[in-house]
């Protein structure tokens, strides 16, 4: 069976031709068609190790701000300012290992993959941007929301 451009069919029978291409037409017989079982979710699932990986990203974005946004001329630093370092140490050194250490252990006893569910791989990673962003917001001089921000992870 020969099909051509414009779509039509028909049987081909000219063994010149097929002589010319050294070719020989087994079977004509078509298998039955696949069903397609592909779902595009638009998300892919995250595991243990991303969530790892972007705690990890978050660490050296909060040392790279600590190095790098420097405290602006004129800026002195309030009560706010202080109960915000205070806080930033507290969420940083005890509450970030204890979530971490909840969230991993929510992922490793649950058997769901589905997406929604893993959400909360994120919130470690979450948390300490947002003690990243509190710090460099502090050091430009604006007291009130670096303080908020900080709360954002938690």
């Amino acid at each position: 069976m020969v099909y051509t451009p414009d779509g039509g069919g028909g049987a081909f029978t000219d063994q010149e031709l097929l002589d010319m291409f050294d070719a020989e037409i087994i079977s004509c017989e078509h298998p039955e068609p696949i069903e397609n079982s592909f779902v595009i979710s638009g998300l892919a699932v995250i595991s243990e190790t991303s969530m790892l990986v972007m705690i990890l990203f978050g660490i050296l974005t909060t040392v790279a701000c600590v190095l790098l946004v420097k405290k602006e001329e004129g800026v002195e630093y309030k009560v706010l300012d202080a109960v915000g370092i205070i806080l930033n140490l507290v969420i940083a050194l005890l509450a970030l290992p204890f979530m971490t250490l909840i969230v991993w252990l929510l992922q490793a006893f649950s058997g769901d993959t589905s997406i929604l569910p893993q959400f909360h791989l994120c919130v470690p990673a979450v948390t300490i941007f947002a003690i990243a962003a509190s710090i460099s917001l502090r050091r430009l001089g604006r007291s009130k929301l670096g303080f908020f921000v900080q709360f954002a992870g938690p």
